[in-house]
């Protein structure tokens, strides 16, 4: 039987490996199609070495890096200017739902974002009609009543956590063909006074904008957060008649929180020590 001592010694060991937890990155997709992983990273590491890694991030599970080519089932862009890195799971299947982590390489001990990797499924007797609405569908707000009345579909659900008094990211992806379209993020009913920063506009002190054509998302980000930025936005892609949306959930955390937040991950729940990690 393990003593108190051992068993203290194994959690500090394998808190150890890893240098701080980032939050959650919380992502859904439908089955048959693509799906994007966007994970932020902090000034200073735009030439390390990213990867995408599931289960405890042994040798056999890391499914790409940034020094690799891309795959069939996996590819990977590293936008040094936002920086974030993409990873696309193409073709999701039901079974590749679940816990994922976003990798950043650095001496001695790597950096993590946990991934959840929500999939739902698109019933394969439905028309391709059919399929387009049920994958255009909201997963979580079906009720549109709450949403602009002007825009033509909802996209999903973009859920964001943050840290009182720091910045946070929102990246927003687009279809092919929007890549010169006006994009913008707003709140509210997205009326005239809700709209916070537009693609067109020179960034504000308060939020910024950058648009990555190559990758089809922009990103916004908003400095120096409080608890009243907490709640609601849409990021909006201005087309002919009614704009596009996509919904944003924004979550904000005690900044004390963020400095415990490794600790309050189970054990089980951190990737354990791997050679490779740091190299």
């Amino acid at each position: 039987m393990w003593s108190v001592q051992n068993l203290l010694l194994l959690l500090c060991t394998t808190l150890n490996w890893m240098r701080s937890s980032e939050g959650l990155i919380h992502v859904f997709g439908y089955e048959g199609r693509d799906v994007r992983v966007y994970c932020p990273y902090s000034q200073g590491y735009e030439t390390h070495q990213k990867y995408l890694c599931k289960n405890r991030c042994g040798y056999w599970d890391y499914l790409i890096t940034s020094s690799e080519k891309n795959k069939t089932k996996y590819s990977i862009y590293d936008d040094e200017r936002t920086k974030v890195f993409t990873v696309i799971i193409s073709d999701v299947r039901v079974d590749d739902a679940g816990k994922y982590w976003c990798g950043l390489t650095i001496l001695g001990k790597d950096l993590y974002t946990e991934v959840k990797l929500e999939v739902q499924p698109v019933y394969q007797h439905q028309s391709s009609t059919v399929r387009t609405i049920i994958a255009a569908t909201s997963p979580v707000s079906e009720d549109l009543t709450k949403a602009p009345s002007w825009v033509s579909s909802a996209a999903g659900l973009i859920h964001v956590f943050g840290y009182e008094g720091r910045d946070v990211r929102i990246s927003c992806p687009y279809s092919q063909g929007y890549e010169d379209h006006e994009k913008y993020l707003c709140k509210n009913r997205c009326g005239y006074s809700d709209y916070l920063i537009k693609s067109s506009e020179k960034n504000k002190t308060k939020y910024s904008i950058y648009d990555d054509e190559r990758t089809r998302v922009f990103t916004v980000i908003i400095s120096e957060l409080h608890f009243d930025d907490a709640g609601k936005y849409w990021c909006g892609v201005t087309v002919l008649g009614r704009d596009l949306y996509t919904e944003v959930k924004l979550e904000l955390r005690p900044e004390k929180e963020e400095h415990n937040a490794g600790r309050e991950k189970k054990l089980e729940d951190l990737p354990a020590h791997s050679t490779t990690a740091g190299g």
